[in-house]
């Protein structure tokens, strides 16, 4: 079954991606032939708040990054709004990680990439003062070019909002396994608090796709899985002592083994692994009071990158590049000498 716009026509069965509001497809330019990525509303999407239906729109209008996905019109299909947008031709990165070869993570210099494009990406985002809400492998899609390099781009703000460093918000959006702590007592276990969350939301979310990046498993698992010992998931979270950057459950009811490193069969080198380790470490933190902030993870993430782009010659600086460390040299204030360091979307929106 075909569809249509007035520029853009699809196949129904060319899906990319669904979700609770909306549908993606692979589409093509009437005209020019050109690929493109269709995201196409439900009737479900319009039961939320016109603000809330609009601010993808708005967000994505506003957003103009190399490592962000573009947005190139909106065009409707029978009354249902269509976002017409840049398509990525390598899947997301959550479909890398599921590929055979990458069951321990991935090779260094594509982890590498990943990071630098999650890291670039979400500066732009910070520098526009907005929260992405919902970080997870599923939402970095990853494009692919004729010498085999990729770029990643971060995708799907369906549920960013505008929001600066001091400020917070109380309404619920994002992925189970990929959920603050503080989010996930709400949204997934249903107990009432009176906590308001911060920008720090979106660096745990980070910290955990690139833990699931490096090691191709989630830091925290509980015995049978987070999605069945949603308890048990919850403890390992807020019980992780200072420092621990990953925690396993073996049997029922069983003690939780904390991890401090990563694993031997990751395929990072012991270099970067010592890097990475601190980073980790300090975005993995549910306490929102002593979570590393965006300052402290940009200035520790840009050294990491600085080191292995010169030993990999991974790229020649860009013009993003030297934003990022004018960005890092205009807000950084704390002291330089911190130490460096399968995906079912379950979404929540709570008004």
């Amino acid at each position: 079954m075909i569809a249509s716009t007035t520029n853009y026509l699809w196949s129904l069965h060319d899906v990319l991606g669904q979700g609770a509001t909306a549908n993606v497809f692979k589409a093509r330019n009437k005209r020019t032939g050109e690929l493109v990525a269709v995201k196409v509303f439900n009737l479900l999407s319009y039961n939320r708040p016109h603000e809330v239906q609009m601010r993808e729109f708005d967000m994505l209008r506003k957003l103009n990054h190399s490592n962000i996905v573009r947005l190139f019109a909106v065009e409707e299909v029978r009354l249902h709004k269509v976002l017409v947008m840049e398509y990525c031709s390598g899947g997301s990165l959550h479909s890398l990680l599921e590929e055979p070869e990458n069951a321990f993570g991935l090779p260094e210099t594509e982890f590498l990439t990943v990071l630098q494009c999650v890291v670039q990406g979400m500066n732009h985002l910070r520098e526009n003062g907005v929260v992405h809400r919902d970080i997870k492998p599923g939402n970095i899609m990853r494009q692919v070019w004729e010498d085999g390099k990729s770029i990643y781009k971060l995708t799907d703000f369906g549920a960013a909002r505008e929001l600066e460093d001091d400020e917070k918000f109380v309404s619920l959006y994002g992925t189970e396994e990929y959920l603050h702590p503080d989010m996930y007592e709400r949204a997934v276990l249903r107990k009432g608090h009176l906590k308001s969350y911060g920008v720090n939301v979106d660096l745990w979310s980070i910290g955990v796709t690139f833990y699931h990046a490096a090691t191709g498993c989630l830091p925290f698992t509980p015995f049978e899985g987070p999605r069945k010992n949603k308890t048990t998931m919850y403890k390992i979270t807020t019980e992780k002592p200072m420092g621990a950057i990953a925690g396993i459950q073996r049997v029922e009811g069983g003690p939780i083994e904390w991890s401090y490193h990563l694993p031997h069969s990751c395929q990072l080198s012991q270099g970067l692994r010592v890097q990475l380790v601190p980073v980790l470490a300090g975005i993995l933190e549910a306490d929102q009071e002593r979570s590393w902030g965006f300052d402290q993870f940009f200035t520790a993430t840009t050294d990491i990158l600085q080191l292995w782009t010169e030993s990999f010659s991974l790229h020649r600086p860009t013009e993003q590049d030297n934003s990022l460390k004018s960005h890092l040299r205009t807000r950084t204030t704390w002291s330089p000498g911190v130490c460096l360091c399968v995906c079912v979307c379950v979404c929540v929106h709570n008004r």
